[in-house]
C-alpha cells in the first residue's frame, strides 16, 4: 500500500514511517501540506496519515481538502490531544480515525490492515 505521511515532529514521522515499512508498505514522507495535495492529485496514494497540528493549514483542513479531491482516500489523523470536538470535526471531514500520540503500534497495524483489506476488496473491473 502507498502511504503518504506527514508530521511536523520529525522523530514521530521517522518512527511511524519505519513501522509502516515493516508491514510491507511504501511510505513517502511529506514536508508540507501542499506536497500532500500534489501527491494526492498526481500520484497513486492509498492512505494518508497526518498530524492534526500541522503548522500551515492544520490536519483537519488538510483532510477537508483531500476529501474534496478524492473522497474515497482514507485519512488517519494523529494528535497528542483528542477531545469530543476534535473527534466530531474529524468525522465531518471524512477522517477514518484519530490516533492518540504516541501512536500504539498494535493500533496502527490494525488500522493499516483494515485499509489494505478495504483496498483489496475494491474491484477495478465492475461486474456486468
Amino acid at each position: 500500500m502507498n502511504v503518504l505521511l506527514m508530521d511536523d515532529e520529525k522523530i514521530t514521522c521517522s518512527i511511524v514511517a519505519e513501522f509502516l515499512k515493516t508491514l510491507g508498505n511504501s511510505v513517502q514522507i511529506a514536508d508540507e501540506e501542499q506536497e500532500i495535495m500534489r501527491e494526492v492529485e498526481h500520484h497513486s496514494v492509498d492512505l494518508v496519515i497526518s498530524d492534526i497540528g500541522l503548522p500551515r493549514m492544520g490536519g483537519l483542513r488538510l483532510a477537508h481538502n483531500i476529501q474534496e479531491k478524492n473522497p474515497a482516500l482514507p485519512i488517519i489523523l494523529m494528535s497528542s490531544f483528542i477531545d469530543d470536538d476534535v473527534l466530531e470535526k474529524s468525522a465531518q471531514e471524512g477522517v477514518e480515525r484519530v490516533l492518540r500520540k504516541p501512536v500504539k503500534p498494535a493500533e496502527l497495524k490494525k488500522l493499516v490492515i483494515e485499509m489494505e483489506d478495504r483496498l483489496c476488496g475494491q474491484s477495478q473491473f465492475p461486474l456486468a
